[in-house]
């Protein structure tokens, strides 16, 4: 009987915590985000970095600006 009690009383929490969710969504909107803030932090950049090198960003400018009728030369490359 009293395992019985325990599981309404789980069931019953379970069932407040989704009827607040409802009323208030930006419970979920704020775990959503922060969770994709962890995520963020944990992989700092290293998802796309160094996707295109220094030379072929440059090459593509120029090819870029040639296309536009623009006469243009590639002085220097740096990273940052």
């Amino acid at each position: 009987m009293e395992e019985k009690s325990r599981e309404a009383e789980k069931e019953n929490l379970v069932a407040e915590g989704i009827e607040k969710m409802k009323r208030n969504p930006w419970i979920v909107v704020s775990i959503g985000l922060t969770v994709a803030l962890i995520i963020a932090l944990f992989f700092g950049g290293r998802i796309t970095g160094g996707v295109i090198s220094d030379a072929a960003a440059g090459q593509k400018i120029l090819n870029f600006a040639t296309s536009q009728g623009l006469t243009a030369t590639l002085i220097n490359v740096t990273t940052e």
